[in-house]
């Protein structure tokens, strides 16, 4: 029998090893909007509720002295019944999770950090080929806390942590309040963008689909340029030419399947959500895109945004051929390769924005 707090505290201890390890890796003010997340959900504190800086500071005091003790420990196997299993055999630990109403993932994002979560299974279901499983309350997890992640031809859409990401979202335009904003927008198209808790419901539930969309957008990149591209951001690690990829990679999965879908189904509160959140590497290096909005929403029709994904589709998949052939042929030149390809200045520092 499964004893589940058992498999609890083991995916915690893997998950408070990983961030001992990697936390590092992010810049100072992305660490502290990750770790004020993180103390939030930990403490069970409800998202509408004030945080005092002293017991904050107290805390991460207390979770960096925790980290230290974990420099040199190894991942944990995963008690399942009479078995251990490897925190990254997730299909294996899915397989007997899933008949109990639990889903796991365990994989590498960002620096290949390895990245761990074990939730409440509310649904199932799959589009073209691709297994979608979608979580509710999250019972262990990381700092770094994506609201969907691609291993394989798996997804993983977390609605915790989305709607976490999407209140937050609120909170920083509220402080703004620019009524000109995509956020604006966005929530002005709700029943009732007064009322932030039920807006936050139905914006959680239409945001699984523009993530779902934006999954399947990955998969299929990665159905079109193979396994050579894992070996190549694993060779990045830690570099700005990772970052660069990965936004690369990004906005071709946007241009062929998400944007075109959100159009389709004329999903008006997500299209404007999407340029709301369309900043940093990805604005920067795709400007078409802000510019194919600005003209639909001064009046252009919808046709606007599907041209510029069919030229974007074009673009930035024959750029990711084109990195994957570079190391393929010069795997210890592909980050300076990487910055030229998208009119990077070599050793240039990202600021926290990106």
């Amino acid at each position: 029998m499964l004893n589940f707090g058992h498999l609890t505290s083991a995916v915690q201890a893997n998950c408070d090893i990983s961030d001992a390890k990697y936390a590092g890796n992010y810049s100072l003010c992305t660490f502290l909007l990750k770790m004020r997340e993180y103390y939030r959900w930990e403490n069970d504190i409800p998202l509408a509720a004030p945080l005092a800086k002293d017991d904050i500071g107290q805390w991460l005091s207390m979770r960096e002295q925790h980290w230290d003790t974990l420099n040199e420990a190894e991942l944990r196997l995963l008690p399942l019944g009479a078995e251990l299993f490897d925190p990254f055999d997730t299909d294996r630990i899915n397989a007997y999770l899933i008949p109990q109403g639990a889903i796991y993932s365990g994989g590498r994002g960002l620096f290949s950090k390895p990245q761990f979560f074990l939730g409440e299974l509310r649904q199932t279901f799959v589009e073209d080929n691709v297994s979608f499983f979608v979580s509710g309350c999250e019972f262990a997890r990381e700092i770094s806390a994506s609201p969907a992640m691609a291993l394989g031809e798996s997804v993983f859409i977390r609605q915790e942590s989305l709607r976490r990401f999407l209140w937050e979202k609120i909170e920083e335009w509220r402080w703004k309040k620019n009524e000109n904003a995509p956020l604006a927008r966005s929530l002005a198209c709700y029943p009732d963008p007064d009322n932030v808790e039920n807006t936050l419901e139905h914006m959680t539930e239409n945001e699984t689909h523009t993530l779902m969309y934006h999954e399947l957008g990955e998969v299929q990149a990665g159905r079109r340029i193979g396994a050579a591209w894992h070996e190549m951001l694993a060779s990045l690690k830690r570099t700005k030419a990772e970052f660069l990829a990965r936004a690369a990679r990004d906005n071709f999965a946007d241009c062929l399947i998400t944007i075109p879908n959100l159009v389709k189904q004329d999903n008006i509160p997500a299209l404007h959500f999407y340029f709301a959140n369309f900043t940093g590497l990805r604005r920067e290096m795709f400007p078409e895109a802000q510019a194919a909005y600005l003209r639909w929403i001064g009046g252009a029709g919808k046709h606007v945004l599907i041209d510029m994904c069919a030229q974007g589709v074009a673009n930035w998949g024959g750029m990711l051929e084109r990195m994957v052939q570079s190391f393929s042929d010069a795997p210890e030149n592909i980050d300076t390769a990487i910055e030229s390809m998208l009119g990077q200045t070599p050793g240039e520092t990202l600021s926290c924005s990106r």
